[in-house]
C-alpha cells in the first residue's frame, strides 16, 4: 500500500525538501519517493504530485500570490502557468483574486492547459465564519473573481474568526459593499468575533474568546463539497489538538493542512501527526522570509554552503543527504505568528509562545 503522506510546497524549490523531511525516518528514502510522488505530465514537461485522499494528484510545488502587487500579478501567473506551473494558491484577503483570475482564464481561452491540469487552492478569511450561508457566499465570490466553476481546494485561512465591517476604507473597499479584512473597533484595536455574546449569555468581558466553532465553519464547507463548488477542504495554520477536533467530528476529511514550514521551524510534532493522520501538507513562507536567528535563511552559513557545494543558488534543490544539517537550524522562528491574535483562546501557537515572543523581542 502507497503511503498518503507527502508535502507540497508552495513557493520556489526549497520547499522540496519538505518531502524528504517526511520520509527521512524511512531506511529507503529514495525508494519511499518513488512510491508516493507521481510524475504527471503537464506542458510537455514532467510534474511531481502528491496522492490525496481521494486519488486526486496535488502538484509539489505551486505558485503563492501573497503580496503579489496589483496589475503585476497577472502577468505572474499568467507567466508561470505557461511556463509549466499547474498549482495555484491564492486567498481572498490577498486581495488580488480578480488578476489571479484573469491570467488563468486567459492561460484557459488561449489553450495553455485545461481547467482539469490545474490545481487551484483559496482559502476562506477570517471574517466569513459566522453563518453558514457567509462560507458559501465567501466562496462563490471567489468563484467569481477566479471565473471558475469549483475550485480543487478550499482552505480555513486560520483557527479564528474576525468580525464583519463593511465598507471601510482599507484595500480600496471604501463603499462598495465588501467586507473589511482587518476590521478595527473604535479604539483602534482588531475587531473580533463576538456575535455569540447575546447567545452564550456570557457577562465577562472578554469578548475575544467567543469564537465560532470550527466544527460549524466545517459543516458550511462540507456542504460546498456536496454542492460541487470545492473538490476538496482543507485548513492553514491548525495545531494537532484542532485537527483532531475537526477529525472527531467531520464527515469530508480535511485533506490538506498549509503550514509555515521551512528550516528555521520545522514543527517536527505537528508534521508526524499529519502524516500519522494523512493529511498532505503544504507549506508557505518555504524561503524564511526575513531571519530567524538574525541571519536571512537565504544567507544562512549552511544553506550556502549546501548551494556552494551543489552548484546551484540557495533557493533551488536539495536532496536527503542535506537534511540533518537542515533540521539542526530549527529554532522555531515563525515569520507569520500572527501575535495580535496570542490571546484568542484558538490561537493555534499557543504552546510556542515564549519562544515566539522572545524571537518578537530580538526582532525589534
Amino acid at each position: 500500500m502507497q503511503p498518503r503522506h507527502v508535502a507540497a510546497g508552495v513557493g520556489a524549490g526549497l520547499a522540496l525538501w519538505l518531502l524528504w523531511r517526511r520520509l527521512r525516518r524511512r531506511q529507503d528514502a529514495k525508494a519511499a519517493l518513488h512510491a508516493t510522488v507521481v510524475l504527471a505530465s503537464a506542458g510537455g514537461r514532467a510534474q511531481p504530485h502528491a496522492v490525496l485522499h481521494t486519488g486526486r494528484l496535488m502538484p509539489l510545488v505551486g505558485l503563492g500570490t501573497w503580496k503579489a502587487k496589483p496589475g503585476d500579478v497577472e502577468r505572474a501567473v499568467r507567466a508561470a502557468i505557461e511556463a509549466g506551473y499547474r498549482h495555484i494558491d491564492c486567498a481572498k484577503c490577498y486581495d488580488n483574486e480578480r488578476e489571479v483570475g484573469a491570467a488563468i482564464r486567459g492561460c484557459l481561452d488561449a489553450g495553455v492547459c485545461a481547467r482539469e491540469d490545474l490545481f487551484v487552492t483559496s482559502k476562506l478569511w477570517n471574517t466569513e465564519k459566522k453563518y453558514a450561508r457567509d462560507v458559501r457566499n465567501a466562496l462563490e465570490n471567489t468563484l467569481r473573481d477566479l471565473q471558475l466553476d469549483y475550485l480543487d481546494l478550499y482552505l480555513i485561512h486560520w483557527p479564528v474568526a474576525f468580525g464583519r465591517v463593511v465598507n471601510c476604507a482599507c484595500h480600496g473597499n471604501a463603499g462598495d459593499g465588501a467586507i473589511c479584512p482587518f476590521p478595527k473597533r473604535a479604539d483602534g484595536g482588531l475587531k473580533y468575533d463576538d456575535a455569540r455574546r447575546r447567545v452564550l449569555k456570557m457577562n465577562s468581558g472578554d469578548l475575544d474568546a467567543i469564537q465560532v466553532p470550527h466544527a460549524e465553519t466545517w459543516r458550511a464547507l462540507e456542504a460546498c463539497v456536496d454542492g460541487g463548488l470545492a473538490t476538496h477542504i482543507g485548513v492553514s495554520n491548525f495545531n494537532e489538538a484542532q485537527l483532531q477536533a475537526l477529525l472527531d467530528a467531520c464527515t469530508v476529511r480535511p485533506a490538506v493542512n498549509q503550514i509555515e514550514l521551512h528550516p528555521y521551524n520545522a514543527s517536527p510534532a505537528l508534521c508526524a501527526y499529519c502524516a500519522e493522520q494523512g493529511i498532505l501538507l503544504t507549506s508557505y513562507c518555504v524561503l524564511g522570509h526575513g531571519s530567524g536567528a538574525g541571519v536571512p535563511l537565504l544567507e544562512s552559513p549552511v544553506v550556502a554552503a549546501i548551494a556552494e557545494r551543489r552548484g546551484m543558488t540557495p533557493a533551488q534543490r536539495l536532496e536527503p543527504e542535506d537534511l540533518d544539517a537542515l533540521l539542526a537550524m530549527d529554532v522555531g522562528w515563525r515569520f507569520c505568528a500572527a501575535l495580535r491574535d496570542k490571546h484568542l483562546a484558538q490561537y493555534p501557537f499557543k504552546d510556542e509562545l515564549p519562544v515566539l515572543m522572545r524571537h518578537a523581542k530580538q526582532a525589534k
